[in-house]
């Protein structure tokens, strides 16, 4: 992989450009006029462009599309909520006003961004993510303004990014310690076609939903755990899951009351 910036960065982004590489271990290369494609070409390398207003990773596969953070549906999710409709997910999750909720499967966050709606002001959202380059490309994401009211803005920024093994860090807790877990393992096969989704699926960890994970979940969660998979999974019964959501929906949200 190889490090920049975009074409005319000035002294932050430069500066921002080369302690990306310094902690990824790989070169920081100034850009200059290169044009990416044929950067690629001549390279093989994938490239992460490091931007004021956001960053992009381009794989150097071909099939795949670049990558950046943007809220996709969260957005008018959270404005039908904020009008005063309703959201299955929130449904599910029961998220109250104060909660901490431990999102193990962050992607590029639309669906923290939901709970963080959910756990209001006082609350916060641990948003875990196992590749190193989408949970860099959204934690910076969440810090900018975009073209957002302050609601939805806040609400990204009290969205944690921790880059890591969720599973690992659930066996860290202590028990009980956080108000509602929630498990949304990528899909074997596409069945939501959000380009976002579809962007993200090449680069995405791909880590099955476990009986280890759920356990440790259950352990955790003060309240509940909500489990996102397909509609007819068996996972529903596998798990005891209670589901939530139109039986109508390709995607489904099941919940369990936590071992309290």
């Amino acid at each position: 992989m190889i490090i920049t910036t975009v074409k005319k960065p000035d002294s932050f982004v430069r500066a921002e450009a080369e302690a990306q590489a310094r902690a990824w271990n790989v070169p920081y290369v100034p850009r200059d006029k290169r044009s990416i494609q044929r950067w690629q070409r001549e390279t093989g390398e994938d490239i992460y462009i490091v931007a004021a207003g956001g960053d992009t990773y381009y794989p150097a596969t071909k099939a795949a599309e670049p990558l950046a953070f943007h809220p996709s549906m969260a957005w008018l999710r959270g404005l039908q909520v904020h009008r005063g409709g309703s959201d299955p997910l929130l449904e599910a999750a029961g998220v109250r006003e104060g909660d901490t909720v431990f999102d193990a499967t962050l992607g590029f966050g639309a669906d923290s961004i939901m709970l963080a709606l959910g756990a209001g002001k006082t609350g916060t959202v641990l948003g875990i993510e196992k590749q190193p380059v989408v949970a860099s490309l959204v934690r910076k994401g969440l810090r900018l303004p975009g073209d957002y009211p302050s609601w939805f803005t806040d609400a990204m920024q009290r969205i944690t990014v921790v880059r890591g093994d969720s599973l690992r860090l659930l066996r860290l807790l202590p028990d009980s310690c956080i108000d509602v877990v929630y498990l949304d393992p990528m899909f074997a096969e596409a069945i939501d076609t959000s380009p976002a989704i579809d962007r993200l699926r090449p680069v995405a960890a791909t880590d099955p939903l476990s009986t280890a994970w759920i356990e440790e979940a259950l352990r955790v969660a003060w309240r509940r755990i909500v489990v996102k998979d397909y509609a007819d999974s068996p996972h529903f019964k596998q798990y005891q899951l209670t589901p939530a959501g139109r039986r109508s929906a390709a995607v489904r949200y099941g919940w369990k009351e936590a071992y309290t």
